[in-house]
């Protein structure tokens, strides 16, 4: 029965049009959607969202230029397989692979602390994968093989990751984000969402010269999400 509620409550799923886009995609994957399911309803129901304000930051205020960038943490890289016939859709995570997850998240933890000195964040923020609740919902793979032109996707395969609180009602600490990997396995790019009460910060890695780095910081403000680093 949960399984036709949730695909009820997706397709029913009438979108804020007072908030911008990726708010309402926030709302849409707690309803259980994918990001899949997410633009296929925006394009059949022709959705259109104001514009995001963060977009407009072009030279956010409080980026600092004025003192000697922190040393880049030395990423180790982590070997993943990506299946040869990897399904397009929701995956569970098979247990073989979450020592592979938590190998990862000790790296991406070293950007994180990266990332908040690059924005001089007094922050202590750190991904405990032992918090990860593996169901759909709140830590699972999503598969896309290919692009909607049928090509092969450059990120063929994401990680959603969520702690067990991230469908309370008020939690104290929900972190979650997605994850995202190239065909050769790699981590190609990452959003990692922070949560404490109504205190948020957002980081967002990337690749830049084949390498992992962080490419935005951004703080949850009344006006909803503020550029405070920017590569």
């Amino acid at each position: 029965m949960a399984l036709f509620s949730n695909l009820f409550l997706r397709f029913r799923f009438k979108p804020d049009f007072s908030k911008t886009e990726y708010d309402n995609w926030l709302d849409f994957l707690d309803n259980g959607g994918t990001s899949e399911e997410w633009e296929s309803l925006k394009k059949k129901n022709l959705w259109h969202f104001k514009h995001d304000c963060v977009e407009k930051l072009k030279k956010p205020e409080a980026v600092h230029f004025e003192v000697p960038a922190p040393s880049v943490p030395v990423i180790n890289c982590t070997v993943r397989t990506i299946p040869s016939k990897l399904r397009t859709g929701i995956i569970s995570v098979p247990i073989s692979d979450r020592k592979i997850i938590d190998k990862e998240f000790e790296q991406i933890n070293k950007l994180i602390t990266h990332a908040l000195k690059l924005a001089h964040l007094n922050k202590h923020l750190k991904i405990d994968t032992t918090c990860f609740l593996y169901a759909h919902n709140y830590t699972y793979y999503e598969g896309k093989p290919l692009t909607p032109s049928g090509r092969a996707s450059k990120v063929p395969l994401t990680l959603h990751y969520a702690y067990n609180s991230h469908h309370e009602a008020n939690p104290s600490q929900d972190f979650f984000g997605e994850v995202g990997y190239s065909q050769d396995g790699s981590i190609a790019k990452a959003r990692l969402i922070f949560w404490r009460r109504k205190d948020g910060c957002m980081i967002h890695l990337g690749i830049v010269n084949k390498e992992l780095v962080v490419k935005k910081v951004e703080l949850n403000v009344n006006s909803g999400w503020k550029v405070v680093y920017k590569l």
